[in-house]
């Protein structure tokens, strides 16, 4: 808001947005530009071949205080990942098991940089080491 509590919003015409620089950047991009059957939100792309982003979400919960009247209010975020199964948006968990579906092409490969790095299959940190791991191999 401004001081005449006028309210902005991204134009439809954009469909992207990169934040950082060319070492380290996240990517948001619009859900109708990465597919046809994505909800029109802005997702963090982790992952573009195969699909995988992430959505999150804040909502304003009522917190309950005891002993008293007043009311007091906090901010919850709620992260959720998908990933295009077909022509449908589906929500993943980072899993080892998910991981090993997506990095399937060389996922002996993938397995043992893991291994030999403890990256967590857990964590969306290991997704993105796992994913910059497999762009810089299949670049060579």
């Amino acid at each position: 808001f401004f001081q005449d509590e006028t309210t902005f919003a991204f134009s439809e015409k954009i469909n992207e947005i990169v934040v950082g620089d060319s070492l380290i950047k996240t990517v948001y991009k619009r859900g109708k530009s990465l597919h046809a059957a994505i909800p029109n939100h802005f997702y963090e792309v982790i992952l573009e071949a195969p699909l995988l982003v992430k959505r999150i979400d804040k909502n304003v919960v009522e917190q309950p205080t005891y002993a008293s009247s007043a009311k007091s209010f906090r901010y919850v975020e709620t992260k959720a990942y998908f990933s295009l199964a077909g022509n449908d948006l589906q929500k993943i968990s980072l899993t080892k098991e998910n991981a090993q579906r997506f990095f399937a092409e060389n996922w002996e490969a993938v397995e043992a940089f893991a291994k030999k790095n403890t990256i967590s299959f857990k964590t969306e940190t290991g997704w993105r080491q796992l994913a910059n791991y497999t762009r810089t191999t299949s670049s060579k």
